[in-house]
């Protein structure tokens, strides 16, 4: 009986070696490091915003806050597209640019949008249509048309300007429709 206690002891002896050797390098108030040596580099604690012309304290880790968001914000962003891809999904562009200039002149809805689209042979499926404004007399309505074989988004909207449609890429997360 007297061997499995000696083992528990030898083996908390072991646990609280190791942790107190763990500790050794720890400079008081700073972060656990295996390198003692007091002229290299503090390395921070917590992440700080850099500001322009103001130094940091020693236990900031800079970030460059923009950047960070910019890289957030990279899946929503459209891809390119070649012209060789731009000029197959012209057919269609057109398509949508004439259902919606056919509008110009009346007092036009989501919905009446969306019924010059399908009448122009557009697929109901593959368009989004969004009214800004007032549901029954919106400021704008925004279209979006997927064109799968083209992999090219046909985006544009009409309002007291006009009609604007152009041919662009999918945003970075793979569709036509960025997520709300």
């Amino acid at each position: 009986m007297g061997a499995p206690r000696t083992v528990t002891h030898v083996l908390v002896t072991l646990a609280v070696t190791a942790t107190l050797a763990s500790c050794a390098g720890r400079a008081p108030g700073g972060p656990v490091s295996a390198v003692t040596d007091p002229a290299a580099p503090p390395t921070g604690t917590i992440a700080c915003a850099m500001v322009e012309g103001v130094e940091l304290p020693p236990e900031c880790i800079p970030v460059d806050v923009e950047a960070n968001m910019a890289l957030n914000d990279a899946y929503r962003q459209r891809m390119d597209v070649s012209a060789d891809q731009v000029a197959a999904a012209e057919p269609e562009r057109a398509a949508v640019e004439a259902a919606l200039t056919g509008l110009v002149d009346t007092p036009w809805t989501g919905a009446s949008v969306a019924d010059a689209l399908t009448a122009a042979g557009i697929d109901e499926d593959r368009a989004s249509v969004v009214s800004v404004g007032d549901r029954d007399a919106p400021e704008q309505v925004e279209v979006i048309v997927s064109s799968t074989e083209t992999a090219v988004c046909i985006v544009g909207q009409i309002d007291a300007a006009g009609v604007e449609v152009a041919s662009e890429g999918m945003i970075g997360d793979g569709g036509c429709v960025p997520a709300q």
